[in-house]
């Protein structure tokens, strides 16, 4: 199977909507009797980052407006049968397209004794994005930048959240990690014929993006579009879905910044299933950062 994608000659060096740093606050110098502050605390410095790889997936379905009994036709016309297998041939048409994701975010707080010459100092956190011009089969789809995010990519928290105060005797240390992903198929093996029982098998959807694409394999469910076809089931929490074909017109910077902002809320809500995941045992959504905070990400639309 196809390894999972990770850009690696993005079409661009990086984009963000703001094109420099957010606003900083405690960041002048604190002056006691004329004498430059100077303070070795103890500190508390609490630092927040996400990072995401991602490719954007068809969902499709037969494009037939004709099905009977006797006879099987597309846009009304009867299909020719392929060899003597007498399969008939079948087009698809795009019903929308959907992101896959594979997340990593950590939420963090230190107490620390190095020396500051200022009292306080907050970052908000930002995000530059390093979007591929075609997917793995060589398609391109227009063009990507600060307002499109490409068929794949991936982004990450330039700079992060940062946060540094005065320790107070309530504040404890912390660290919260995620890796996770959107998605999780189930394959159903039954015991003997006419059975009810079986046998479960769950693997992340992160780890099935190489053959996201597959195209032409016959009839199957909506999930067989993003190639798991072995599997009977499958569960995504859709995001930044985009109706009909794919186009980079169909994106703009506030839709970016909303889909960020709702994979950051996912984050915080502890929602997203492990990943890598493959087991028999079914997996739980409620991987996350539960004190990662949205209103910490900075954006200047």
């Amino acid at each position: 199977m196809p390894p999972a994608i990770y850009p690696t000659n993005p079409t661009v060096p990086g984009y963000n909507l703001t094109g420099n740093q957010g606003p900083a606050s405690g960041v002048s110098g604190c002056v006691s009797s004329g004498v430059p502050f100077s303070c070795s605390g103890p500190w508390f410095i609490e630092t927040q980052s996400m990072e995401c790889t991602y490719q954007r997936v068809p969902f499709f379905s037969p494009s037939s407006i004709h099905w009977s009994l006797g006879e099987f036709s597309i846009s009304g016309t009867p299909t020719p049968a392929l060899g003597a297998s007498g399969v008939p041939r079948v087009d698809f048409r795009i019903d929308s397209t959907h992101m896959l994701v594979n997340v990593h975010a950590v939420y963090q707080v230190t107490k620390s004794y190095d020396i500051y010459n200022t009292s306080a100092f907050t970052q908000p956190q930002q995000f530059q994005w390093f979007a591929a011009s075609a997917d793995i089969y060589g398609n391109t789809y227009g063009a990507v930048g600060a307002s499109a995010l490409g068929p794949a990519g991936s982004f990450a928290s330039i700079p992060k959240w940062y946060h540094r105060r005065l320790w107070q005797s309530t504040d404890v240390t912390a660290f919260e990690y995620l890796d996770g992903c959107n998605g999780i198929a189930q394959r159903r093996s039954y015991i003997g014929a006419g059975s009810e029982q079986h046998a479960a098998h769950y693997k992340s959807i992160f780890q099935f993006w190489g053959n996201a694409f597959e195209r032409g394999r016959g009839i199957g469910p909506a999930w067989a579009s993003v190639g798991l076809y072995e599997y009977d089931f499958v569960g995504v929490a859709t995001g930044y879905s985009l109706p009909g074909k794919y186009t980079t017109n169909q994106e703009n910077p506030a839709q970016i910044a909303n889909w960020i902002d709702y994979l950051g809320y996912r984050v915080g809500l502890a929602a997203f299933w492990p990943n890598p995941y493959d087991s028999e045992i079914e997996p739980d959504d409620n991987q996350g950062c539960p004190s990662y905070d949205i209103s910490r990400h900075y954006w200047a639309l």
